[in-house]
Formats: structure tokens, sequence, C-alpha cells
């Protein structure tokens, strides 16, 4: 009949299969007619020595990190402002540069979040080295901006629409995306709202960044008015860092992109 035993399971649990549990299965999925192109291959491919990294890595998270996330929301409107401040002077900024600076300083205030785990014990890193999330034609790339906390805004910029674009043309160097402490990912441009990103190990956390959305909140009179919001999700290992300082990090990055001359 062409049926595979391992997908039948016997009348009885842990006795053999028998002549009618295969002619009960066959009853059951012939009475339900095959979708089209059930059992047909579009395209067959070899992973990539990229994808197979990209898979091992997020299985080894997944398996190994006990994960918890804190979202939030922040007016975006101060660092767009800003970052139009820099184009009319021809310094192109993105908002993911913003954001890695904001999370470098950030970060050296909250230094037990920039650790990783070995064994048994944390490791807090000296250097604050920000990874930003690049989608390539050969699938995730996360280039480091090395020293983030304490490089000016402009040069990180530059330094990630650099390294942004040798990932894009696979030619970005090994040292470029190794060392990260803290990844940031952005689908904003897709149009996502509020996602969950696995951490890249052996980092604690990662900050996923939602995309920029006309929202209604209320004024100091209560009365509606219309800001630029994003949303913001952190994933923390909870082997590492706790609920409450990975909330005061988050709380912290909330007031810097809605008062981005703290970084001054």
């Amino acid at each position: 009949m062409g049926i595979d035993p391992g997908l039948v399971s016997p009348a009885n649990p842990g006795d053999r299969i028998t002549k009618a549990d295969i002619l009960g299965f066959k009853q059951i999925v012939t009475s339900f007619p095959a979708p089209l192109g059930v059992g047909e291959i579009l395209e067959r491919s070899p992973m990539s020595p990229s994808r197979k990294i990209i898979a091992a890595r997020m299985t080894e998270s997944h398996l190994h990190k006990p994960c918890a996330v804190l979202t939030t929301s922040a007016n975006a409107e101060a660092i767009l402002a800003l970052r139009e401040r820099y184009r009319q002077r021809s310094i192109p900024l993105s908002v993911d540069a913003i954001l890695a600076k904001i999370v470098g300083k950030v970060l050296s205030q909250h230094r037990n979040l920039n650790a990783v785990l070995e064994e048994d014990e944390i490791l807090v890193k000296r250097d604050i080295n920000i990874g930003v999330a690049v989608d390539t034609p050969r699938g995730l790339m996360v280039p480091v901006v090395k020293g983030a906390d304490g490089k000016p805004l402009a040069k990180i910029g530059e330094e990630l629409a650099r390294l942004a674009q040798e990932a894009m043309e696979a030619r970005i160097g090994l040292n470029d995306i190794t060392g990260g402490t803290f990844t940031i990912t952005n689908l904003g441009m897709f149009g996502v709202e509020q996602f969950t990103a696995i951490i890249n190990p052996p980092e604690c956390c990662i900050l996923a960044v939602g995309a920029i959305k006309k929202t209604f909140v209320p004024d100091e009179n209560d009365q509606p008015i219309v800001k630029k919001v994003l949303q913001m999700t952190l994933a923390f290992d909870h082997r590492m860092v706790d609920g409450a300082p990975a909330a005061r990090f988050l709380k912290d990055v909330k007031e810097h992109i809605e008062n981005p001359e703290l970084l001054i």
C-alpha cells in the first residue's frame, strides 16, 4: 500500500502494528483528499556554510539559554529630529547607528548586561561592542561596532554604514563580525511593530526594535496627540540577569531615545 509503518500507531499503545492498524490508517488518509502538490519539491539546495553557522548558533541559544523578555515603547521623535540635523550637515546617520550609541552608553552604566556565561562564572566584559543585525543575500550577518560607548555618534554612523555595505557585498572581515557583547536587530523597515529575537550566544541580551509608527498618546492635559513611537523588546539570559536589572536597563534606553541630549 506504500504506507510507511513509522507513521502508524498501534490500536493499543506498546503493541505490535497489525493489519487492522494499517487498514485503519489507510481509511483515515484516503478519506481526506491530499492538497495539491503534497510530496512535490520545488527546489532542493544544501545549506550554505553561513546558514549552517546561523542554524547552529540559534539552536544553541534556544536550547541552552533560559530567555525572558521585556517590551516597552518610546517616543522616537527626538532621535528622528537628531538624524535630520545630521543629514542637513551632510552626515549620514541611521536610526540603528543612534540606537547603537544609546545602547553603548547605557551599557556603560549597566555593565552586568555586558556579560557572558562560562560554565558557572559570569564574565562582565570591559569592552562594549555593539552588533547590529544586517539582512544580506547570504543570510543574517551581525557587523560589530567596537567600543561603541566611547565613539562619537557621527563615527558610529560612518562605521556602521561601511560595515553593513561590506556585509552585503560579502567582503566583510572576520574581525568585524566577532567580539560582540550586545546585539540590536531592527525589522522596522518591513513594517514589523514588535517581535522577540533569539540571543546571539554567548551574549547576555538582544534588543529587538520595531517600526516607528504614528500613535495617539495623551498630552499633559490627557488630550490625544499624535507622536511617532517605536516598540522594542529586550530578550535576556535569566541565568545572568534578573528581571528588575533588565527593566532598569530598558528604562534608561527609553529615556535616552526620548532625550538624546543625555548622550553628551
